[in-house]
């Protein structure tokens, strides 16, 4: 079988392959495991080209993504094998020599494999005269207009266009920014949530580790991320915990952009910004109240909205601190879920602290009641967390230091009314 026909069968067999699909991945692990016997059957290995080079390692790195169907250990573990033996090959008097780190590639590869692996499904298939008459709400009509697109039936192009993101070599981003812009645009705009969280995702490795951030904002690329991240701010109770990725990523997505976009505090665009974030931390408090993972991701993001505003953040100090009070107070049960949420929202304590020191004092009631009852119920009997409590009683008492640094006499005279209702529960809390 000649090599280019071999992965390409390969690619072929993950187009029919759905998420909810039952494969047989014993089958694909041993048609992957073929690989070095292809490659020995080629009479003369220069005769495979630097394109079918490209070609073998699109196919071989959508396999190693996760979250797909054929993402098994096994699948991941002998694609890797067979990626590190492609570029053992190309390094051998090719461009993959200039490459720093194992499996990273060069602009030129991943523009190689973006031409052809990726962008062509993720151009619209037919599109009618921009003049057809639309019905409102009739989506047959917007889907021809605005045509289908071929990722949705071959998300191994996504998969691919994954990999070759997350190895490319940071210095060619800006070269091939045109081939990347697009896809993580289509990804984030799309409707689907995991779809949409997986843009975002690779939005946030954008701007972490690819592009420079000087490039990003000056390019007006940050802007464009900004107003996209903005409908995933909203939590989708109906989702899951695939709604809860979704919060998580979007709030992360939009907090970078923040920080890029807007880098002087003097700027009233500044404020405004972190100030939209803080009110759209606030908002979600109704949508994930009952839901522990959903406000764990919630509460966790206050940190850098208090990092960012500092005494600034006072303007929403009040929803702020009621919303962590009310994340304490809704435990029935200490298990290692609410363990997790009860240490964020301390942490936040911290921060919520550290940022507007002239104004805690207002609330130091309120929060301590909280920890206290924090406090119990990881002390009760029912409490499944382990070692996890211990580590969150641990942080009740720095977090009831620090409020006795910063306002000793309200503190003192709060923590001796727990002590007196209760001395066996609270002795701690007084040393």
């Amino acid at each position: 079988m000649e090599y280019e026909s071999y992965y390409m069968s390969l690619w072929d067999r993950l187009s029919s392959i759905k998420g909810d699909d039952q494969i047989d991945c014993m089958q694909l692990e041993q048609d992957i495991c073929r690989f070095g016997s292809v490659i020995e059957n080629v009479s003369d290995i220069s005769s495979i080209s630097k394109d079918q080079w490209a070609g073998s390692l699109a196919v071989a790195g959508s396999l190693t993504v996760s979250g797909f169907a054929w993402s098994t250990p096994q699948t991941v573990a002998v694609a890797n094998k067979w990626i590190t033996a492609i570029l053992l090959f190309t390094k051998q008097g090719n461009e993959q020599k200039e490459a720093k780190h194992a499996h990273e590639i060069t602009g030129e590869t991943f523009r190689a494999i973006s031409s052809r692996f990726v962008h062509p499904y993720f151009k619209p298939e037919n599109r009618e005269s921009s003049s057809t008459y639309l019905l409102m709400n009739s989506r047959e009509k917007k889907t021809h207009i605005f045509g289908k697109r071929m990722w949705k039936a071959n998300f191994q192009s996504v998969a691919c266009f994954t990999w070759a993101l997350e190895h490319l070599r940071p210095e060619d981003t800006v070269d091939v920014i045109s081939y990347i812009l697009p896809v993580v645009l289509a990804l984030i705009d799309d409707y689907d949530t995991k779809v949409k969280t997986r843009g975002l995702h690779l939005a946030s490795i954008l701007m972490t580790k690819k592009a420079d951030q000087e490039f990003l904002r000056k390019s007006g690329i940050a802007g464009i991320l900004e107003k996209s991240t903005e409908p995933s701010l909203v939590f989708r109770s109906d989702e899951g915990q695939l709604g809860v990725d979704l919060l998580n990523a979007g709030f992360d997505a939009a907090i970078l952009t923040a920080r890029i976009q807007y880098t002087q505090t003097s700027d009233l665009r500044y404020t405004a910004q972190w100030w939209k974030l803080a009110e759209r931390i606030v908002a979600n408090t109704m949508y994930v109240s009952d839901k522990v993972s959903a406000m764990t991701v919630l509460c966790s993001k206050i940190n850098s909205v208090c990092q960012a505003l500092g005494p600034a953040v006072s303007r929403y100090l009040r929803p702020l601190v009621g919303l962590l009070v009310q994340a304490m107070r809704s435990t029935v049960f200490m298990d290692a879920k609410m363990c997790k949420l009860h240490m964020a929202v301390v942490e936040q304590f911290f921060a919520v602290t550290k940022a507007c020191i002239p104004r805690i004092h207002v609330y130091i009631e309120d929060i301590i009641a909280a920890l206290a009852y924090s406090w119990c119920c990881s002390q009760s009997r029912d409490c499944t967390a382990g070692d996890d409590a211990c580590k969150l009683r641990s942080r009740i008492i720095e977090l009831v230091s620090e409020f006795k640094d910063i306002c000793p006499e309200q503190t003192k005279q709060t923590v001796l009314c727990l002590i007196e209702s209760r001395s066996g529960t609270f002795a701690e809390w007084n040393k």
